[in-house]
């Protein structure tokens, strides 16, 4: 089979791709310029179906559409690190800030003391080679 033929048999929306969380579920969200701004939004969307989604992110450079008293129910938020946007919610207990080396992130994770069920990225689109850059 070539890439592009898998490429295109695994193509879906943002609210499918979604719609598989389940209450409970581990969400890492990539930070920085590598945050998907279209999945945050679909996910802050969803909210309302959702109960107690850990939300994982070291950094957020957008606005924290999630981190608000009205998501309380369905998200809990973690942080490594705490800008602007999400300094509120973290300064009232409604967010948690874990202090740690980003270096240590892949250990929490395989070992399992940081629960992750999905992984929320923004990739390039694929080159010729079918490859995508992070």
């Amino acid at each position: 089979m070539a890439w592009t033929d898998l490429y295109r048999s695994r193509l879906m929306t943002a609210e499918k791709a979604l719609g598989r969380l389940r209450s409970g579920s581990g969400v890492m969200v990539s930070s920085g310029c590598g945050e998907p701004r279209h999945l945050v939004s679909e996910l802050a969307r969803l909210a309302p179906q959702l109960h107690d989604v850990k939300i994982i992110q070291a950094i957020s450079v957008a606005t924290e559409e999630y981190a608000s008293e009205s998501f309380d129910e369905a998200f809990t938020i973690t942080r490594f690190f705490v800008a602007a946007g999400i300094r509120q919610v973290v300064s009232e207990g409604a967010a948690d800030y874990v202090p740690l080396y980003l270096s240590d992130l892949p250990e929490l994770i395989s070992s399992g003391r940081l629960g992750v069920d999905a992984a929320l990225i923004q990739v390039s689109p694929p080159d010729e080679h079918g490859w995508c850059s992070l």
